[in-house]
């Protein structure tokens, strides 16, 4: 696997690129859920987000406790990044932030993962992104709502990509 500086790739990263975490510290009690679930389901990767590339800003759209939010991605950790390539569209930005706001739950992948899940009122983030790549053309219905694992390995599978490891060095990066 090819590693990277953020300040290396900076520019590179466009929008409907998929960002790709995996919990090794615990900061917060989210972190400790996440890296539960990890352990439980023996999940190499437990969080996804969609890069959006907005006036020289690099965000992510993600589903975090408590709701869908645009974050800054230099203020977030170490992640993976699979580049896509996916033409710049304000169709698929809209479609991104009419999710924004719209309640996060941990609880509907849970739920999800023991086939208890019925309804979209909430999300998580493999489930937010599923529905973003399926507007653009990359996924099927049936793909959506998988995992933080199945979704990287549908990606994978559809787009050709590699994932790069990216290392945060936001000491070097002007802009944020």
């Amino acid at each position: 696997m090819i590693e990277r500086l953020y300040s290396e790739i900076r520019d590179d990263i466009k929008t409907g690129d998929l960002l790709i975490w995996d919990t090794e510290l615990i900061e917060d009690k989210f972190d400790l859920l996440l890296k539960l679930y990890q352990k439980i389901f023996n999940a190499k990767y437990t969080h996804v987000g969609i890069a959006v590339s907005l006036g020289g800003r690099k965000l992510l759209v993600e589903a975090i406790p408590p709701v869908v939010r645009l974050y800054p991605i230099s203020r977030k950790r170490d992640f993976y990044w699979l580049k896509l390539g996916l033409k710049n569209n304000f169709k698929y930005l809209n479609t991104l932030f009419m999710q924004l706001g719209k309640p996060y739950s941990l609880f509907d992948l849970i739920k999800h993962v023991f086939r208890f899940k019925t309804d979209q009122s909430d999300f998580y983030c493999s489930e937010l992104a599923s529905l973003f790549y399926k507007e653009v053309g990359l996924l099927e219905e049936n793909d959506i709502g998988v995992t933080p694992d199945k979704l990287v390995n549908l990606i994978l599978n559809k787009s050709k990509s590699e994932i790069v490891k990216v290392k945060i060095d936001s000491v070097n990066i002007k802009v944020l």
